[in-house]
Protein backbone atom coordinates (compact mmCIF):
# COMPACT_ATOMS: atom_id res chain seq x y z
CA UNK A 1 0.00 0.00 0.00
CA UNK A 2 1.34 3.52 -0.80
CA UNK A 3 1.29 6.08 1.50
CA UNK A 4 -0.59 9.07 0.30
CA UNK A 5 1.71 12.03 -0.76
CA UNK A 6 2.07 15.04 1.55
CA UNK A 7 2.85 18.47 1.96
CA UNK A 8 4.31 20.50 4.81
CA UNK A 9 5.07 24.40 4.51
CA UNK A 10 7.62 25.35 7.34
CA UNK A 11 7.87 29.43 7.46
CA UNK A 12 10.51 30.08 9.65
CA UNK A 13 12.44 33.68 10.24
CA UNK A 14 15.93 32.84 9.55
CA UNK A 15 17.60 33.74 12.74
CA UNK A 16 15.72 30.82 14.25
CA UNK A 17 17.08 28.21 11.76
CA UNK A 18 18.93 25.52 13.51
CA UNK A 19 19.82 22.01 13.35
CA UNK A 20 16.51 20.88 15.30
CA UNK A 21 14.75 21.78 12.33
CA UNK A 22 16.30 19.31 10.20
CA UNK A 23 16.06 16.61 12.77
CA UNK A 24 12.12 17.48 12.88
CA UNK A 25 11.73 17.44 8.78
CA UNK A 26 13.52 13.60 9.07
CA UNK A 27 11.19 13.14 11.73
CA UNK A 28 8.51 14.17 9.38
CA UNK A 29 9.77 12.30 6.48
CA UNK A 30 11.82 9.33 7.59
CA UNK A 31 13.85 7.64 4.51
CA UNK A 32 11.91 9.56 2.20
CA UNK A 33 13.79 12.00 -0.56
CA UNK A 34 12.16 15.08 -0.43
CA UNK A 35 12.44 18.24 -1.81
CA UNK A 36 13.31 21.65 -0.58
CA UNK A 37 12.43 25.00 -1.88
CA UNK A 38 13.41 28.18 0.12
CA UNK A 39 12.31 31.31 -1.02
CA UNK A 40 10.93 34.53 1.11
CA UNK A 41 7.45 34.28 2.36
CA UNK A 42 4.69 36.38 1.17
CA UNK A 43 4.05 37.57 4.89
CA UNK A 44 0.61 39.49 4.22
CA UNK A 45 -1.06 35.91 2.89
CA UNK A 46 0.34 34.55 5.69
CA UNK A 47 -1.89 37.52 7.88
CA UNK A 48 -4.73 36.87 5.25
CA UNK A 49 -4.70 33.05 5.86
CA UNK A 50 -6.10 33.49 9.72
CA UNK A 51 -9.49 35.59 10.07
CA UNK A 52 -8.41 37.26 13.40
CA UNK A 53 -5.43 37.75 11.87
CA UNK A 54 -7.09 39.61 8.83
CA UNK A 55 -9.29 41.49 11.60
CA UNK A 56 -6.31 43.06 13.54
CA UNK A 57 -4.75 44.16 10.28
CA UNK A 58 -8.09 45.73 8.85
CA UNK A 59 -8.68 47.55 11.92
CA UNK A 60 -5.29 49.13 11.86
CA UNK A 61 -5.70 49.99 8.60
CA UNK A 62 -8.61 52.12 9.25
CA UNK A 63 -7.26 53.65 12.53
CA UNK A 64 -4.67 55.28 10.24
CA UNK A 65 -6.80 56.35 7.65
CA UNK A 66 -9.31 57.39 10.39
CA UNK A 67 -6.34 59.01 12.59
CA UNK A 68 -7.36 57.03 15.75
CA UNK A 69 -5.08 56.01 17.88
CA UNK A 70 -2.50 57.95 16.64
CA UNK A 71 0.20 58.92 18.99
CA UNK A 72 2.24 62.24 18.08
CA UNK A 73 5.38 62.28 20.16
CA UNK A 74 8.16 65.02 19.53
CA UNK A 75 11.61 63.50 19.47
CA UNK A 76 12.76 64.84 22.34
CA UNK A 77 10.22 63.53 24.63
CA UNK A 78 10.71 59.83 23.15
CA UNK A 79 14.62 59.94 24.01
CA UNK A 80 13.23 60.87 27.44
CA UNK A 81 10.76 58.38 27.66
CA UNK A 82 13.46 55.61 26.12
CA UNK A 83 16.31 56.80 29.02
CA UNK A 84 13.87 56.53 31.90
CA UNK A 85 12.66 53.05 30.91
CA UNK A 86 16.09 52.17 30.47
CA UNK A 87 16.73 53.77 33.92
CA UNK A 88 14.23 51.40 35.38
CA UNK A 89 14.81 48.44 34.10
CA UNK A 90 18.39 48.55 35.20
CA UNK A 91 17.25 49.67 38.72
CA UNK A 92 14.48 47.42 38.80
CA UNK A 93 14.64 43.40 39.76
CA UNK A 94 11.10 43.00 37.57
CA UNK A 95 10.03 43.46 34.17
CA UNK A 96 6.78 43.77 35.70
CA UNK A 97 7.55 47.22 37.31
CA UNK A 98 8.47 48.59 35.02
CA UNK A 99 5.18 47.39 32.63
CA UNK A 100 3.20 48.99 35.81
CA UNK A 101 4.94 52.48 35.35
CA UNK A 102 4.26 52.71 32.05
CA UNK A 103 0.63 51.39 32.31
CA UNK A 104 0.17 54.74 35.33
CA UNK A 105 1.38 56.81 33.39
Amino acid sequence: MQRPLSETIIRIHTDNLSADIIDSIKKMFPHRNIEITIQPADETEYILSDPRYTQELMERIEEIQYKTKIISIKADELVGEVSRCHNIVSSSSSIESLRDILLRR
